[in-house]
């Protein structure tokens, strides 16, 4: 489980959770068509497009491991219930 974390090669900001994937995905499409440029004039916003990108992935995986996390618990118990 916790190897999938080694899958991510680069370090990106993480996202708070808020923000859903989708209104960043379309945040990304309007970075990379120049329709919206980045706040901060020092970061491209082709960059920055690739950054949120980077982060949706890693949150992705992150949800995907808890969840994982979650389903293991809930199996324990229940053979704990059975041993019992």
């Amino acid at each position: 489980m916790l190897d999938r974390f080694g899958q991510l090669r680069e370090v990106v900001p993480r996202l708070r959770h808020s923000l859903s994937h989708a209104a960043l995905r379309r945040m990304m499409d309007r970075l990379r068509s120049g329709e919206v440029h980045s706040a901060d004039p020092r970061i491209p916003s082709h960059v920055l497009a690739g950054l949120l990108e980077g982060s949706i992935a890693q949150d992705a995986l992150t949800r995907s491991v808890v969840a994982d996390m979650h389903g293991l618990r809930e199996l324990e118990q229940r053979l704990k219930k059975r041993s019992r």
